[in-house]
Formats: structure tokens, sequence, C-alpha cells
């Protein structure tokens, strides 16, 4: 079982009021996705770690998931299954994480990864997409980042094509449009 580095379990969570996360850390005792008692308890110690290395999170649920945001705008949510914790950051940060993610063979879906219970948690790599994302989204104020991704341009495109799939920017949507127009028109 992969332990979180210098936490002791429920530490820094008891700094906080929980009582969004209290009811459901009470239901992860009973939740039956999480029958596995090594598994609830590493899903604790990875909220405890975040919780210590990053004091100014506030842990809520939202969409009955563990998130945290700050300032009021998300960072980070988890979902825990059997096997694994699916990690789901901003798609942004997502999107600068995709190659090493990728180069470390860890499975992953369009905008989220596996981080599975029987392998050593990859505390680095979470430790860099948090801390970038409380970075890129210091002035922030919506919950979800809405901006363009025209500024991640150094994805190389298949990857880039994989998380953002067909959204395109304002304009590649009015020139598809005009174009649409005008082809009718004739």
């Amino acid at each position: 079982m992969a332990t979180a580095p210098d936490s002791q379990h429920g530490d820094n969570l008891k700094k906080f009021d929980l009582s969004p996360l209290a009811s459901y850390f009470d239901s992860i005792s009973n939740f039956d996705s999480i029958s596995n008692d090594d598994h609830r308890q590493q899903f604790i110690e990875l909220c405890d770690w975040l919780l210590e290395k990053f004091p100014q999170l506030e842990p809520v649920i939202k969409w009955n998931q563990p998130m945290f945001l700050h300032h009021g705008t998300f960072i980070i949510g988890f979902t825990v299954a059997t096997h694994h914790i699916n990690v789901g950051p901003e798609p942004r940060a997502f999107m600068r994480v995709l190659g090493e993610i990728n180069t470390k063979k860890i499975k992953h879906g369009t905008k989220t990864y596996h981080q599975p219970f029987d392998k050593p948690f990859d505390y680095a790599l979470l430790e860099r997409i948090v801390s970038e994302t409380l970075e890129d989204k210091r002035e922030i104020t919506s919950f979800w980042d809405h901006r363009e991704f025209r500024d991640l341009g150094e994805m190389p495109q298949e990857l880039r094509d994989k998380v953002v799939g067909n959204r395109r920017s304002a304009d590649e949507r009015k020139a598809a449009k005009a174009a649409k127009a005008a082809s009718k028109a004739q």
C-alpha cells in the first residue's frame, strides 16, 4: 500500500471544518465501492497529504465527489473506484501533464487519469498538477476555467486533440458559421 509522505491518517483533515467532507468520509466507511479497508485508508491519506502540502485548499463535496478548491475555483477532484482513484484535474492542467502520464504508462481518459491502489501513489505528479493549477488559476474567479487552450501550443497536436476534442475558439466557430451561411446562400 502506498503511504502519503509525512502524514498520519486524518491529521490535516482535523484542521478544517469538514462538515461537507465529514458525511462523505463517514459514507466512505460503508461505501460499497470501497470495500477494501486499505483502499479507503489510501484515499484518506491522499486527502490528508493534499491538505498538508497545500493548506490553502478547501475540501468540498460537489456532485457527490470530493474536490479541492482555492478562492472558490476548482483545483482538483477525485472519484474512488474499486481498483483505482480517478484523478480529475482542470483540463488545462491535464493537458500539461499528459505527456508525462503517457511516458509513465499511466492509464487515462480524455481528462482524468487512474491511480491504481496496488501501485505507489505518484505524489510528485499530483504535486506538479496542483502547484501549476494554483499558479494558472490565481486570477480566475469562476469555478471552472473557461479560457481557451491557445497558450498550450507546445502540446503535440495529437495529444491536444485528444484532450480538447472538437472544441474550437470563438473565432473558429464564427468562421465556420459564416462559411456554412455562405455555402447555403449559393
